[in-house]
């Protein structure tokens, strides 16, 4: 394992993320994510001329930082194609989460980012895995409830409390091992590998020279019709194509929005104002547990933000 030092500003880290896709790693760690933001900021702060990352008015600062932030994940989204692992380690924050449904809110686990990166990163990884300490409640002889801790697990699925996922068909909770021995095993057991050959680069054709085009036919005239033959019948026409089926995944959020008549992009608004996804995120590209969980489940407080 080697640690690559001097990665002090964003314009170094982005180019040793660049470099990295022909390197000889067979595995690529950004240690943390939320470190990586803060040289984002930073960054940001400097070419603008601002005195921090709040001097432009609603929250513009955040989103030009986002937009540099979409490019930290090309650049592992090239590593990856290369056929290498890509790990990123973030730490942890509480937020106050609110359910439509509910009056009041409550704390939730999630990364350490902005809003608007946060989302972001979520949505390119093939797994959200929560690392924690798991938390045992015992009765004693007295009737008291005492609580230990000291095993730490690693939860690979959304819940109220915290943000995880995954893809792979992984166990809602894995024992974490200092080996890591324990999470190697599952992963080899529900994970695909990549191949490990990396794609060849794509190279556009060569354009041959447009050919004159050729002279048009003269048109040829339409017979007389003869009152005394048989009655000419008209050539069928095609049938139309069949139109795509919406997403298998989000069939119910589509026939909830057909039903109440709101678009994809009133639905993308309320569900960016409320700090889920981005508003260019399409709906096709949500969580599944989302849409069940968060939107299908609460579709009529989704469907009064809606209306007023």
């Amino acid at each position: 394992m080697s640690r690559v030092p001097g990665l002090d500003s964003w314009p170094r880290l982005l180019d040793f993320l660049e470099k990295s896709a022909g390197s000889t790693f067979e595995t690529v760690v950004l240690d943390t994510a939320d470190a990586a933001e803060r040289l984002l900021l930073r960054h940001v702060c400097d070419k603008n001329k601002w005195a921090s990352i709040e001097t432009p008015n609603y929250g513009k600062g955040y989103q030009v930082a986002a937009e540099e932030f979409a490019r930290l994940l090309d650049l592992l989204s090239r590593i990856r194609d290369a056929g290498k692992n890509v790990v990123v380690i973030a730490h942890a924050k509480t937020r106050k989460f609110e359910v439509p449904e509910e009056a009041n809110s409550f704390d939730r686990w999630e990364m350490k980012l902005s809003k608007q990166d946060g989302p972001l990163l979520k949505e390119w990884a093939d797994a959200v895995l929560f690392l924690r300490y798991k938390i045992i409640v015992e009765r004693n002889a007295e009737g008291q409830n005492k609580a230990r801790g000291g095993k730490r697990v690693i939860l690979t699925e959304h819940a109220a409390t915290y943000d995880a996922k995954n893809r792979w068909g992984l166990p809602q909770e894995i024992p974490f091992e200092n080996d890591g021995g324990t999470f190697a095993k599952y992963f080899a057991a529900h994970c695909v590998p990549r191949a490990e050959a990396a794609p060849e680069a794509y190279e556009p054709p060569l354009e041959a020279p447009a050919k004159p085009a050729p002279a048009k036919a003269p048109a040829a005239k339409e017979p007389a019709y003869d009152a005394s033959g048989p009655v000419p019948t008209e050539e069928p026409k095609p049938a139309p194509a069949p139109t795509a089926a919406p997403s298998v995944r989000n069939t119910a959020l589509r026939q909830l929005m057909e039903d109440a008549g709101i678009s994809e992009a009133q639905l993308r608004k309320i569900v960016a104002g409320r700090g889920y996804y981005p508003e260019s995120v399409p709906v096709d590209d949500y969580d599944e547990s989302f849409v069940k969980g968060c939107l299908v489940a609460c579709w009529p407080q989704i469907r009064a933000l809606a209306n007023n």
